[in-house]
């Protein structure tokens, strides 16, 4: 109440809905926001960077960690129940229904709705009918990466890259998996990451972590550790990837489960795979599939 009497005062021409992850009572969120509107009369924008507007579970991993497909509301609400993930423990009532209602209204009531990509589009209007029309997909635009293309020979080992900061929803267990199934085969692979993980790893696991590093230094690390097909572990559809907008920039190869954005950027691309299982020894099978197929 402090905050609109506050807010009176100042002439507000739009309201801009980039991120409220983390915001305590988050259900009230988009009542608050229809309170701001109405005493300013401001336009309300909406960029869709996660599904906070579908479910606490903004990523939209249900409470056994998969990708939930926004299943009927009955699911939904057992699985609310349940879920312990995202911003589900600022939601006390985990009223799945109240959630869907608040957000409607503000949808509803919004002149523009921004999603950058086509998987976030049609999941959008899956949850809410009728919105199509006020739905703009404007992908974001790459220009951070040097102009320098790494330069890898097509006959060196086969490697698995992997590009990124990886914890559970970016795909941490299925790094793991990868790791346990290298070691029992005792195969002769090794994986490059390119970032950190949150899962333990050890001195001789076939693994080599790269750790932090700059986009400038990228290209070159990349034909220094002769890494040319890299895998996107990522197990949630994500609404647009910049990681693998940096890999198809590259020229490199990259493959990725069937979610999301990812999937519809790298379904275009013509070094790009959509991999047949989440199975270790399949994705394993997939991506050396990948690596010796040559493109001219």
């Amino acid at each position: 109440e402090d905050c609109i009497k506050i807010l009176k005062n100042i002439e507000i021409e739009k309201i801009i809905i980039n991120n409220i992850v983390s915001f305590p009572n988050p259900e009230k969120i988009p009542l608050f926001l229809l309170d701001i509107k109405e005493i300013s009369n401001a336009t309300i924008k909406m960029l869709i960077h996660d599904y906070v507007s579908i479910c606490p579970s903004f990523n939209l991993l249900n409470n056994e960690g998969v990708f939930c497909k926004i299943p009927s509301i009955k699911k939904c609400k057992k699985c609310a129940e349940k879920n312990e993930r995202d911003i589900f423990s600022f939601f006390d009532s985990r009223d799945i229904e109240l959630w869907r209602s608040n957000w409607a209204k503000l949808i509803t009531i919004s002149e523009e709705i921004i999603v950058f990509s086509n998987s976030s589009y049609e999941l959008i209007n899956k949850c809410y009918e009728k919105i199509n029309k006020k739905i703009k997909i404007e992908p974001h635009e790459i220009n951070h990466m040097p102009k320098i293309i790494p330069k890898i020979k097509e006959n060196e080992d086969f490697k698995i890259g992997i590009l990124g900061n990886i914890n559970f929803n970016k795909g941490s267990k299925i790094v793991k998996s990868l790791i346990e199934e290298i070691k029992n085969k005792n195969l002769n692979i090794e994986i490059v990451l390119f970032g950190k993980i949150i899962e333990d790893v050890h001195n001789n696991d076939p693994i080599k972590i790269i750790g932090t590093y700059s986009h400038k230094d990228l290209p070159k690390l990349i034909e220094k550790n002769k890494v040319n097909t890299f895998l996107f572990p990522s197990i949630c559809p994500e609404t647009f990837s910049y990681v693998v907008e940096e890999i198809i920039y590259m020229n490199l190869r990259i493959a990725c489960f069937d979610l999301g954005a990812p999937a519809d950027r790298i379904s275009k691309y013509k070094k790009g795979l959509i991999l047949s299982s989440f199975n270790p020894s399949l994705i394993i099978k997939d991506l050396l599939k990948l690596n010796r197929k040559r493109f001219n």
